[in-house]
């Protein structure tokens, strides 16, 4: 569809809110204003002056994004809000969606904190088990993504040929929508696709409610495109456009790409305006701003060396790719190849269709992560991160070898909540956190911990600056310590380019930073 230019420069010409005008109000200013709302408030727990900020903002914004780093209360700041317009009567029941299981104990923990008289109900267990549950009484409901997608969606069969795939069922968002008025997406990320069934669904049940608020602190990675979804959802798209067509015509520039597709990049002299414009239904703070001066946090890429044997086999990798003419699935699994080999293994499927695993003689990779496991001060613990299951299981195997104790989060990690517990324990002789970051990367608490190992780096952005939140929050006392493996020549080093180029681009448009190294 091609928009015309007069259209374009309109919606770039708007006239918008900002607020951040509200982070220079004195706090003696907030707490006048505070006072002066009626009814009053009552915070369960006292907020800091940033909260305060944010709060009064919500008070009169209902439909609102908050870009609060991990560790500057978020949780605390919605709960704030929720309670609030419960007291004025402005919502009856409240949804709160979080990214994955072990994130609702954590949802849990911090309304008996900040908000002990609101009553929660956490939507787990089986399908069955949920929709037992929906059908009691509470302020407030809490339920991961996934989960969410399961209880708004039937299997129907798909256009062309016989398989099944899910799809939106409208009489099951009408009973989500009929029951809820209130809604919060934390870690708006998960909605980012705007073809997802997740946004599809969130987007449903939030056209339906008075209150909408987004929380995340990275709500994109190395695409700017990520935005849209997160802030249609939220203000029906009066910030970024209602058509995701109109946000790519004013702020980028499109491209064919390589498969024949689009892709679309941020036109460099649109940043100030773009950064500029997300300020009318959204706030910023970082962790600098107000948590004031944590313990220096200091990153260490650690090298290690390949041999005759996977150099081999990883230019062969290297040679499918050449010879794959632009083959996406190919170009993928060669990928996934390339790191495997980098960990020491490589995992494949037969022509039989049967998986196999080899593992590598010498291990490079497991070697350093136990010279740094051998080397953890005294009383410390350390937090070892992964992508590939495989991975997770070497490293357990190797420490085991050298007799150190360890707890492992992952998949199939049956009770989460206790793993987590037997770690950060301070009394706990189990020193080390195997995490693959799928399953640790958002929500956790994990700052007993001051070392953290990146066995395998996650490839976003937004997982990797999460997953290094983990242990540097509010409560860490003593300095922080990333090693990131890497070896050299490899994919592993164009991954950590990646990675820096697309926290370069968050920094230029969220925190209005304009230089892009």
């Amino acid at each position: 569809m091609v928009i015309a230019k007069a259209a374009v420069e309109k919606f770039r010409n708007r006239q918008l809110d900002d607020y951040d005008w509200v982070k220079d109000v004195s706090e003696s200013d907030l707490d006048e204003e505070l006072n002066n709302l009626i009814p009053k408030p009552d915070f369960h727990t006292p907020p800091f002056a940033h909260q305060k900020a944010a709060f009064l903002v919500g008070v009169n914004q209902n439909k609102f994004l908050y870009f609060l780093d991990m560790d500057t209360g978020k949780t605390k700041l919605v709960l704030d809000l929720l309670s609030y317009k419960f007291k004025c009567e402005e919502i009856g029941c409240a949804l709160v969606l979080v990214p994955n299981l072990v994130n609702i104990s954590g949802w849990e923990q911090e309304i008996d904190i900040h908000a002990p008289s609101l009553s929660a109900v956490s939507l787990i267990g089986t399908l069955s088990d949920r929709l037992a549950l929906f059908d009691t009484e509470a302020d407030i409901f809490i339920i991961n993504y996934a989960g969410l997608v399961a209880m708004c969606t039937t299997l129907v069969k798909a256009r062309r040929g016989t398989k099944k795939v899910r799809a939106e069922n409208l009489d099951l968002i009408k009973t989500f929508t009929n029951k809820f008025d209130a809604i919060i997406f934390d870690e708006s990320t998960a909605v980012k696709n705007h073809r997802s069934l997740t946004f599809r669904v969130g987007k449903a049940l939030a056209a339906r409610c008075t209150a909408r608020y987004a929380l995340t602190g990275t709500p994109f990675g190395r695409d700017p495109g990520d935005l849209w979804p997160q802030f249609n959802i939220i203000d029906g798209g009066e910030t970024l456009g209602q058509t995701l067509g109109i946000f790519r015509e004013a702020f980028f520039k499109q491209k064919k790409n390589y498969w024949g597709g689009y892709e679309y990049t941020l036109v460099k002299k649109r940043e100030p305006l773009l950064y500029h414009t997300l300020k009318n239904k959204s706030l910023r703070y970082s962790l600098k701003e107000v948590a004031g001066s944590l313990p220096a946090q200091t990153f260490v890429d650690t090298y290690v060396e390949s041999s005759d044997t996977l150099d081999k086999m990883y230019q062969d990798e290297i040679n499918k790719v050449i010879k794959s003419g632009g083959d996406y699935k190919m170009m993928k699994n060669c990928f996934v190849h390339m790191r495997m080999l980098t960990s020491g293994f490589l995992k494949f499927e037969s022509l039989e269709g049967e998986t196999h695993t080899i593992d590598l003689t010498v291990n490079p990779k497991i070697e350093a992560t136990m010279e740094l496991v051998q080397a953890l001060p005294h009383n410390c613990k350390m937090v070892i991160v992964h992508e590939f299951i495989h991975s997770g299981e070497l490293i357990e195997k190797a420490l085991t070898r050298l007799g150190i104790k360890s707890q492992r989060l992952w998949s199939g990690t049956k009770n989460k909540a206790r793993t987590i517990e037997r770690f950060v324990d301070a009394g706990s002789d189990h020193p080390i956190l195997i995490m693959n970051h799928q399953s640790g990367s958002k929500g956790l608490n994990l700052q007993r911990a001051n070392y953290m190992v990146f066995f395998e780096s996650p490839v976003s952005p937004i997982d990797r600056d999460q997953t290094e939140r983990r242990i540097y929050r509010t409560g860490q006392e003593r300095p922080v310590f990333y090693y990131n493996l890497m070896m050299r020549g490899t994919i592993d080093v164009k991954i950590k380019a990646y990675l820096k180029q697309g926290k370069d681009l968050f920094r230029a448009l969220v925190e209005g930073k304009e230089e892009l190294v």
